[in-house]
C-alpha cells in the first residue's frame, strides 16, 4: 500500500463487523457507479472487497437517512483507482 492512501481493504479492517455502508466508485470527474451496500460483514462476504479491495479510499462521509424511523448512519466510501506498489 502506498503511504498516501488507504485501500477499501485495510479501511473495512478498521470497521465493526455491524456497521452500515455504501461504496461508489468514482470512474472519472462526473461519472460514478454504486458498488456495494450492506454492513461490513456482508460486504466481506462479496466480490466487493476481491475485486476493489486495492483500490484507494478517496472521501468518506457519513449520512443519517431522512426517516424518523430509520436513523442508522451509513458510511458512505467513495473509492478510485487501484492503489500502485512503487
Amino acid at each position: 500500500m502506498s503511504d498516501n492512501h488507504i485501500t477499501l481493504s485495510a479501511l473495512l479492517d478498521l470497521l465493526t463487523p455491524a456497521e452500515h455502508l455504501f461504496v461508489i466508485h468514482r470512474l472519472g470527474p462526473h461519472e460514478c457507479e454504486a458498488v456495494a451496500e450492506g454492513t461490513t460483514e456482508e460486504l466481506r462476504e462479496t466480490r466487493c472487497v476481491e475485486l476493489c479491495g486495492e483500490n484507494a479510499v478517496e472521501r468518506l462521509t457519513i449520512e443519517e437517512s431522512g426517516y424518523p424511523w430509520d436513523t442508522t448512519p451509513v458510511l458512505i466510501i467513495t473509492i478510485g483507482e487501484k492503489v500502485v506498489e512503487k
